[in-house]
């Protein structure tokens, strides 16, 4: 049997963000799509109107926004001081739209990748989840979760 390709392991359904979405709406879709999947999930596509790649939006992306820029050192701050400086990015984070933080630089595999491939891409890149493109539409997703699930199948029941 040979080893699997993209379009053995990849997910079908993904959640999709647009680029005009703020981070709360972003955040909330996070939060909505890992309760549907039962799992976290930590990125998501950036589809333009007409269902085009223009990026991709981690959790990675969103949690600098959420820290203190002048005290970075959270364990400094009491309760209060916390939750002043979360009203103080609230604003920012109901306004900012997520084009001005996502990732555009999106590293994409086609259906024809092998599995050995991704999980090359991902530990040189440190990427967990990798877009499959065919043509100019993304097909699906593939996660690192995927990847290792697929290949500790086929290594338990060699």
């Amino acid at each position: 049997m040979m080893l699997a390709k993209a379009r053995d392991v990849m997910t079908r359904q993904f959640p999709v963000l647009h680029p005009q979405m703020t981070m709360m709406e972003a955040m909330k879709l996070f939060k909505a799509a890992g309760s549907k999947e039962g799992s976290k999930i930590s990125g998501m596509v950036v589809l333009d109107d007409e269902g085009q790649l223009v990026g991709i939006l981690s959790m990675y992306d969103i949690l600098p926004q959420l820290r203190p820029a002048k005290n970075p050192q959270w364990e400094s701050m009491d309760d209060q001081e916390v939750d002043a400086f979360l009203d103080a990015i609230s604003d920012r984070i109901k306004t900012t739209q997520i084009q001005s933080i996502m990732s555009r630089d999106v590293i994409t595999i086609t259906p024809d990748t092998h599995v050995a491939k991704i999980l090359d891409i991902m530990i040189r890149r440190h990427i967990r989840r990798l877009p499959v493109v065919e043509g100019r539409e993304v097909v699906g997703m593939v996660t690192l979760t995927t990847v290792f699930d697929h290949l500790g199948d086929r290594l338990l029941t060699h």
